[in-house]
């Protein structure tokens, strides 16, 4: 079981970045963008917006598709005490840091930059927050990681 529990940690970090894609790649065929490449973690599109608001669904879909469903599944699991929590709040974690790049980009394109670096630099923040308050439970009473490990005193 720890293995499993394990190697669900390590699968979810490799499988995000396509899913974050596929949140803009959504975007993209509903907006009709025009899409030139698609990659494990990039996705190409010709620069054909006619609105501030394409731009910020076009962006801001990756952030979307990840973010909120993973919230979702780690309040479910970790109200119900499950193990399987974990997993979702490293995905969770990984969310807004993924999205900082989109997040700069918005402010470049739509010519307010330092809207784009406080987006930046709030995810960084969110980021580093999370994973402060998540090594804290690992290192207390052995508590995250023991539960994760299934490690007994």
């Amino acid at each position: 079981m720890r293995r499993l529990r394990i190697a669900s940690l390590f699968l979810s970090l490799a499988v995000y970045p396509p899913i974050h894609e596929l949140g803009h790649l959504t975007a993209a065929i509903l907006k009709e963008i025009q899409i030139l490449g698609i990659e494990y973690s990039v996705i190409t599109v010709r620069d054909s917006f006619t609105s501030t608001g394409q731009i910020l669904l076009f962006k801001t879909s990756g952030f979307l598709v990840t973010f909120y469903p993973a919230l979702i599944l780690f309040l479910y699991l970790w109200k119900r005490g499950s193990h399987w929590a974990h997993p979702a709040y490293v995905w969770l974690m990984a969310s807004p840091l993924v999205s900082s790049r989109d997040f700069l980009e918005i402010g470049h394109i739509i010519g307010i930059n330092g809207m784009g670096q406080t987006l930046y630099y709030t995810s960084i923040l969110s980021t580093t927050l999370m994973l402060c308050v998540y090594m804290h439970e690992v290192y207390r009473n052995k508590g995250l990681l023991a539960s994760f490990l299934n490690i007994q005193d």
